[in-house]
């Protein structure tokens, strides 16, 4: 199962006519009220693409390929033939205003998500980090996926123990490893899917203890939940 090409009526000859226009039809009934459309690795069954002019479908959760990374500037669809794959993209986009989506330069369609720069929503927590691998202190569930600027703000290690932070999106690490000294905020741009948990991974050097707080502020438009 794949994302797959709608035939348009406008392509096959009047007594072929009748079967495209109702098949486009259903599916735009199907995708009409704009459910989840990427969310946990998977172009979701029945959502409806517009790639170059020509309407594709999701006729199965569609695994995307590859991994994401703070390179990722979106969902990548490559089309060949009457089928689409997704993998996960760092192309330079621009936008198609004829087509009304972002392109890279070879063509290939990307889907950004519907996030835009809005309030500051932040999760704070503060305590010892007594493991020296990477654990979890905090995390965001956001609705929307898309671009999504992301600032961590630490408190710097004390006694010659330095911490370290980094992003991780449901649990696999993405961002870039972040060591608070004499700067002690980062932000990153982050490709994000509906339904993503966004959280805060830290760290410390060695045995000391020592008070640290962190505090992650997610900036776009879209409320979602602290856990």
């Amino acid at each position: 199962m794949a994302i797959v090409k709608k035939i348009s009526p406008l392509g096959e000859a009047p007594i072929g006519f009748v079967d495209p226009v109702i098949n486009q039809l259903a599916a735009l009934l199907t995708d009409c009220n704009h459910g989840v459309r990427v969310s946990g690795g998977y172009v979701k069954k029945g959502s409806l693409w517009n790639i170059g002019g020509t309407m594709f479908m999701a006729d199965s959760d569609t695994a995307i390929t590859g991994t994401r990374s703070a390179a990722t500037t979106g969902v990548m669809f490559t089309v060949s033939g009457d089928t689409a794959t997704v993998s996960y993209g760092t192309g330079a986009l621009t936008w198609n205003g004829s087509y009304q989506g972002f392109y890279d330069t070879s063509g290939n369609f990307y889907y950004v998500g519907d996030v835009i720069t809005g309030n500051l929503i932040v999760s704070t927590t503060s305590g010892h980090i007594k493991n020296e691998s990477y654990t979890k202190i905090c995390e965001y569930q956001v609705r929307h996926g898309g671009i999504y600027s992301i600032l961590i703000t630490m408190t710097e290690g004390v006694g010659g123990s330095p911490y370290y932070a980094k992003i991780y999106i449901n649990d696999n690490p993405v961002g870039t490893e972040f060591i608070p000294t004499t700067t002690n905020s980062m932000t990153e741009n982050l490709f994000i899917e509906d339904r993503d948990k966004i959280s805060v991974y830290a760290k410390r050097s060695s045995v000391d203890s020592t008070w640290m707080l962190v505090s992650l502020c997610i900036m776009n438009g879209e409320e979602g939940q602290v856990t």
